[in-house]
């Protein structure tokens, strides 16, 4: 987890010391709005809401997207994150497994049952489509505060580590889905922050707070622990946390002004 939390800090930073090193003052330039396309590498740091809150604590995100920017400042979207490192807030998801000691058995004898549980993981992904809009505050017509929406598509589930399959026969092959409570379902985020595009495009970066929420039902049909999973209802989950990305431009078409003299 302390290594997530450096690699999250040194990504973060990342645009603006390319800012620092390879770009000069130049007050006289002035950043007319473009057609522009990129791409983007992010990482975020969320803590869970909701239903997830229940199950988890917090945890990382990387992802990646496409945006397109018109002369306007309109965005338009799509994007894919994958979380991880979400440490287990629930212990007793495990519990059908132990004995009255407390303990679970194995084809080698025994372990204890608080291993098992740091073997566990929560995990999400998501993908979306979305739009937004762009409010220029200075010289630099392209960058601004970022309003951003998007609609999608989440699943978040308990991972097991291969160790606890190795040493626990009922968490091998399809039996440990029994345990990973998957589930799927619509999601929706909102975010503002402020998106810079710098003269030097490739030094340009995003910074903001981003606002996932989820409604997702269970997968299986059969959870351990909770039984038949039919008459089960969407439930409400979300995620709050701090995005920063670096921007990667691809295309660029600038507005020509042609001058007649006579």
């Amino acid at each position: 987890m302390r290594k997530l939390k450096v690699l999250i800090l040194f990504l973060s930073l990342m645009p603006a010391m390319l800012v620092g090193q390879s770009i000069k003052p130049d007050k006289s330039f002035v950043d007319s709005a473009s057609t522009m396309v990129w791409t983007e590498v992010n990482m975020s740091w969320q803590f869970p809401i909701g239903g997830l809150r229940k199950l988890f604590k917090m945890n990382g995100s990387v992802g990646t997207g496409f945006t397109v920017k018109t002369a306007g400042n309109w965005l338009f979207g799509i994007s894919g994150n994958y979380c991880f490192g979400a440490a287990m807030r629930d212990s007793t998801i495990l519990d059908g497994l132990k004995d009255h000691n407390g303990y679970t058995y194995n084809s080698d004898g025994t372990c204890n049952q608080d291993y098992l549980n740091k073997e566990l993981e929560g995990r999400y992904w998501y993908v979306a489509a979305g739009f937004g809009y762009v409010i220029p505050v200075n010289r630099w017509k392209n960058s601004g505060i970022r309003l951003y929406v998007d609609f999608g598509v989440a699943q978040h589930k308990i991972h097991l580590g291969s160790q606890a399959a190795d040493y626990v026969p009922m968490l091998r092959d399809n039996y440990k889905k029994a345990y990973d409570r998957r589930s799927t379902g619509f999601c929706m985020s909102q975010s503002i922050g402020y998106l810079f595009i710098q003269r030097v495009r490739v030094a340009s970066f995003y910074v903001g707070l981003e606002i996932h929420e989820m409604w997702t039902k269970p997968d299986r049909n059969y959870i351990i622990g909770v039984g038949p999973t039919d008459d089960i209802k969407a439930e409400f989950s979300g995620l709050i946390g701090i995005k920063a990305a670096w921007i990667i431009p691809l295309y660029e078409r600038k507005k020509v002004s042609t001058f007649y003299t006579f």
